[in-house]
């Protein structure tokens, strides 16, 4: 059950909104500016440049650096959250 919870609340959210699905800016403009939020919506045009114009660097900067500062900011709260123990 849990784990249909996670599908439900985590993945499906993160899927419809990444642009894997439908393109971000067919999506309504209040839902295009939750979609700034999900990691996932970075990715999708990495592997769009990937796979259409080869390795360009340049062209990965643009999504690499906003998922690079989404893991950051996950990475920080999760090192305040967790609670060093010596066992």
């Amino acid at each position: 059950m849990s784990a249909q919870w996670a599908i439900i609340t985590g993945f499906l959210p993160s899927f419809m909104l990444s642009g894997f699905v439908f393109e971000v800016a067919a999506i309504p403009p209040p839902i295009q500016q939750m979609t700034y939020a999900v990691p996932a919506r970075y990715l999708v045009p990495c592997l769009q440049t990937i796979f259409l114009a080869g390795d360009v660097c340049h062209l990965f900067l643009r999504s690499m650096v906003p998922m690079l500062v989404i893991g950051a900011g996950f990475f920080l709260i999760t090192s305040r959250k967790t609670v060093k123990r010596i066992a």
